[in-house]
């Protein structure tokens, strides 16, 4: 064999160039095993398909199974593209029913539920519609750190500080802070404008930022006292309800809060609750000396007026009351009632004993000096008819009188006669006459004090006049007589 190499164009024919190479030989085939004889008689598609090699059919075999299986594929794709215009809708459970997109105005209710436009077309939107919770995020309780409420509170001391971020606290209408843990239980009540306003999976986000909101400006309100009592009143928590529900109006959300309870007692900060302890015993020990205090009160007044104090008490103040609006002559009516009062059986006490020594006394000097007086008076237009002769007769008796006395004794000095001692020592009967009687003015005096101690002593007449050998008696026709004390001589 011959062959030749050329380049871009053919070289003339007698400058082509050539080699001479040995041809190659295909070595000998070995023996056939079969031999396929095809007669022309044979025929029809079960002879040819004996004839077949058997891979073939294998093929056709598989082709003709994958070829059904699709077919069932198909069909089972085309029941659920019509199926899934079905939908259930359980009890609990709301949603829309949209068409390319677009939602129906009216709320699908629990039950079996046909859309005539399969999806994609038409889709079923179901949510869940009831006994839905959202918090407040712990956004008003403090951080226990790890640890339960109760090593909290016992770890809390009065220079730890509430700090943003970490600890939650709400002030109150004071300004004292307080700590609270609340929670809002919401249903869907219109899922058509739910599902256009607020997106499902942040629903709950959207009720505890109204939920915080609301609790914020109601705690504004109250004063500590009162946020407190957050988990007793029904109420305050109605308030609460009622703002957040305004809120989520106002977004047209269509959530409804059904309840607004406490998980939590709401309580002061860590450091009050420490010592409330400290503070419990304190308010004990207060309560301990004002009822004390009211105890002895009582009896203190009890001891001074009676058991009636209560009204006289009363009469004081209204008396003290006109007497600020109208002054003296506009509280004379609330005066004329006090002394009523003072003058009857209900006065006791103190009062009572002074009352009644006014008037022991008041009739001793109407005894004593109201009769001298009375006595004045009648002898007063005697003494302006003759005031000389009145004044020598009185001057005659005065001496009389003293004359008459056990213990004088009378000097008769001659005119004419200077200087003299007189010895005032007197006799002895004199003297012994003088002891006796100031030992009974002694005994009397120490009677007195001791009378007085006792709280029931009353002044006598004796000690009221002008001396011990003298005393004033009214005789049965009302005249005043004056004569000498056969006791006190």
């Amino acid at each position: 064999a011959k062959s030749w190499e050329r380049g871009n164009e053919d070289p003339p024919n007698d400058e082509v160039k050539y080699s001479e190479e040995p041809m190659e030989v295909e070595p000998a085939r070995r023996a056939a095993s079969a031999t396929f004889d095809v007669q022309a008689n044979i025929g029809g598609e079960a002879s040819l398909r004996e004839a077949m090699d058997p891979a073939n059919q294998s093929l056709a075999e598989a082709l003709k199974l994958s070829y059904r299986i699709l077919q069932i594929v198909i069909l089972v794709l085309i029941v659920l593209f019509l199926g899934s215009g079905i939908q259930t809708v359980h009890e609990g459970q709301t949603g829309i029913r949209t068409v390319w997109g677009k939602a129906d105005q009216e709320a699908l209710t629990p039950g079996l539920k046909l859309s005539i436009w399969p999806y994609p077309i038409g889709e079923f939107v179901i949510i869940d519609a009831d006994n839905l919770h959202a918090t407040d995020g712990d956004a008003f309780w403090p951080n226990l750190r790890g640890g339960s409420w109760d090593q909290a509170v016992s770890k809390a001391t009065s220079v730890d500080r509430l700090m943003p971020g970490r600890d939650g606290s709400i002030l109150t209408a004071g300004g004292d802070p307080a700590h609270v843990k609340i929670e809002a239980v919401y249903e869907i009540a219109d899922p058509v404008s739910y599902l256009r306003q607020v997106d499902a999976a942040d629903a709950a986000k959207v009720v505890q930022a109204a939920l915080q909101r609301a609790m914020i400006h109601c705690a504004a309100g109250w004063s500590q006292e009162e946020l407190l009592k957050l988990d007793q009143s029904e109420d305050q928590r109605r308030k609460v309800q009622d703002a957040t529900q305004q809120l989520l109006d106002e977004m047209k959300s269509g959530i409804e809060i059904v309840e607004v309870k406490t998980l939590e007692k709401p309580s002061e900060p860590l450091a009050v609750v420490s010592s409330r302890d400290e503070l419990a015993k304190a308010i004990q020990q207060k309560n301990t000396l004002v009822e004390s205090a009211r105890d002895q009160e009582e009896k203190q007044l009890i001891s001074v007026v009676g058991p009636n104090y209560k009204d006289i008490l009363d009469m004081i103040e209204a008396y003290e009351t006109k007497y600020e609006e109208s002054g003296d002559a506009g509280s004379q009516d609330e005066l004329a009632k006090i002394n009523a009062f003072l003058n009857s059986d209900k006065v006791g006490g103190d009062v009572s004993l002074l009352i009644e020594k006014a008037k022991t006394y008041s009739a001793t000097i109407d005894q004593t000096l109201g009769a001298e007086a009375k006595r004045f008076e009648l002898l007063y237009p005697a003494y302006q008819h003759n005031p000389i002769l009145f004044v020598r007769q009185r001057l005659d008796s005065v001496l009389s009188e003293i004359y008459s006395a056990k213990d004088i004794e009378v000097f008769n000095v001659p005119p004419g006669i200077g200087n003299f001692l007189v010895s005032i020592t007197g006799q002895q009967f004199i003297q012994d006459l003088r002891r006796k009687e100031q030992l009974d003015q002694k005994n009397a005096e120490a009677q007195k004090k001791l009378n007085e101690s006792a709280g029931t002593y009353f002044p006598l007449s004796s000690d009221l006049g002008p001396g011990p050998s003298r005393q004033l008696n009214i005789s049965d026709n009302g005249t005043l007589t004056n004569k000498r004390s056969e006791e006190n001589p």
